[in-house]
């Protein structure tokens, strides 16, 4: 009832978007304890003219002083609609001086507390500038002295923008920048998760394509040679069905039919290598019964053809009879394979 009263009286309400300065009905208010509390024209006044000095000290590039009284005035002043504008020029004159994660600090206040305001979105967007320079190398200031990597921090700061803003362009934009940047640094199941959940979240999105083949190229990536469990070569051959199905034209491009012969080729080298193995070790049950599956699991393969010779071989003696070891004709394969993006840059679109 009271917001309602005050609405039709036309009184100007934290977040609506106008500075109580601005307000013709002589009733001013503030939210204080999660409540609207009256105020006189005076407290008002002593407000706006605090945030008017804050202001003019940031045009002087006097920063320190800027952010020295922007700390004061929302201590002075809780809960009044000036302080969105003072945290968003704390949080700018904190970049200006080199002090990301406290710029950071204050734009986070800023649009916790006024969401939906004026500032909010370059609230937002100061805090992407914030996460963009730690990913760009830039260290975080501790203690006031020391100068830490902080690229975990504009990780944290980038999916806490998509938080903020959740279904928008920005929230699109950053969740994407997240995984790009993982695969930049070679960080692929972290990629792959982050490209999971961009597709979650944005499955319409005209980076989809863009978003499907680079965590196809992450799990691929992943699989890091014989000696080693092949699921992600499972879900890479999932991953470049499904770029195959909904995106042709660039799976095309990409010869995805012949990176799929590829991971076939790779998964029964791993299980010869097992067959091999075995034999190796005289367990001529265990090899026979990987060199059959060798055989059934990839026909027209290398090394269907080489399980076929080698189960012609075994099948002609006894069982509990040594075998020869098989010759090495051919380099293990042991190093993880890597394959590189070929897509354009972000914002290309898809086919």
């Amino acid at each position: 009832m009271l917001l309602a009263f005050l609405a039709a009286a036309g009184v100007c309400l934290p977040g609506c978007g106008e500075r109580f300065g601005g307000n013709k009905t002589g009733i001013v208010v503030e939210w204080r304890n999660g409540e609207l509390v009256q105020r006189s024209d005076d407290a008002q006044g002593a407000a706006d003219a605090s945030a008017a000095n804050i202001r003019s000290l940031f045009e002087r590039r006097s920063y320190r002083q800027a952010v020295d009284a922007a700390k004061k005035h929302v201590k002075k002043f809780p809960g009044d609609i000036t302080n969105e504008e003072v945290y968003y020029i704390a949080g700018r004159s904190e970049i200006a001086r080199g002090r990301y994660y406290q710029a950071y600090e204050q734009f986070e206040k800023q649009v916790k507390e006024f969401p939906g305001g004026v500032f909010f979105e370059r609230g937002l967007t100061g805090e992407q500038e914030c996460a963009e320079a730690f990913l760009a190398g830039k260290r975080r200031i501790a203690a006031g002295i020391f100068r830490i990597k902080a690229v975990e921090e504009g990780i944290m700061i980038l999916e806490g923008i998509a938080e903020h803003a959740p279904g928008t362009r920005m929230a699109e934009q950053v969740l994407l920048r997240v995984g790009d940047f993982q695969f930049s640094q070679g960080k692929y199941e972290e990629a792959a998760d982050s490209y999971d959940r961009f597709m979650a979240l944005f499955p319409k999105s005209t980076q989809a394509c863009h978003v499907l083949q680079r965590a196809a190229e992450c799990s691929f990536n992943m699989y890091r040679g014989a000696d080693y469990d092949d699921t992600p070569l499972l879900e890479a051959k999932q991953r470049y069905e499904n770029l195959a199905e909904q995106f042709p034209q660039r799976a095309a491009e990409l010869n995805v039919d012949q990176i799929l012969e590829e991971i076939r080729s790779i998964r029964a080298a791993k299980l010869y290598d097992s067959a091999e193995f075995y034999e190796r070790t005289k367990h001529p049950k265990a090899a026979i019964r990987y060199y059959e599956q060798v055989r059934e699991d990839f026909p027209r393969t290398e090394w269907a053809y080489r399980s076929q010779l080698a189960l012609a071989r075994l099948n002609g003696r006894q069982l509990g009879e040594p075998v020869e070891t098989v010759a090495e004709t051919r380099q293990p394969v042991r190093a993880r394979p890597t394959r590189g993006s070929e897509i354009g840059p972000v914002g290309a679109g898809s086919d």
